[in-house]
């Protein structure tokens, strides 16, 4: 925090005169953020490619922008619409921003398969657990593991289900 306090400042120290100033800066503002340089050299690189929407979204995830991530997953969920990571990415984003029922209604149809192997079925059954549709996710937990049947996870979520409706 404290460079971002002083990032466009320059700090000088006088220690013979026991003296501080902090002065503006004289040249650019230096970028501080790691993702957003990552960024802007991959839309340099790609340009405005919708195919690259996930790694875009990682890297505007990074520097904080959840609605350009959203809008970057959406543009290449247009021309990839079975797109599992990128479905479930763009998921998690809509939990994490406070909207369970976004959550819910982006990946409640989606293959049980994929839900394992994104492992985002553990979540899934208990945030339809938390939304008092048990059944549901009982049926989605035994969907998980019929699809993968050595999955610890979709192990964890059936005991999850099971526990929740006795």
């Amino acid at each position: 925090w404290l460079t971002e306090l002083f990032s466009e400042h320059r700090v000088v120290f006088d220690f013979p005169g026991q003296r501080l100033a902090l002065v503006a800066s004289e040249r650019e503002p230096r970028q501080l953020n790691g993702h957003e340089i990552f960024l802007a050299q991959e839309i340099e690189a790609h340009g405005e490619a919708p195919e690259r929407g996930l790694e875009r979204a990682q890297l505007r995830i990074g520097a904080e922008d959840m609605q350009g991530a959203l809008a970057d997953l959406d543009a290449l969920l247009e021309v990839e619409p079975d797109h599992a990571e990128a479905r479930t990415l763009r998921a998690r984003i809509l939990r994490y921003e406070g909207d369970p029922d976004a959550y819910l209604a982006a990946l409640v149809d989606s293959p049980p398969g994929d839900l394992s192997d994104e492992q985002e079925v553990v979540a899934l059954v208990n945030s339809l657990v938390l939304a008092g549709e048990r059944e549901q996710a009982l049926a989605l937990a035994r969907a998980c593991l019929a699809e993968r049947p050595d999955d610890p996870a979709s192990m964890l979520a059936l005991s999850n289900a099971l526990l929740a409706t006795g």
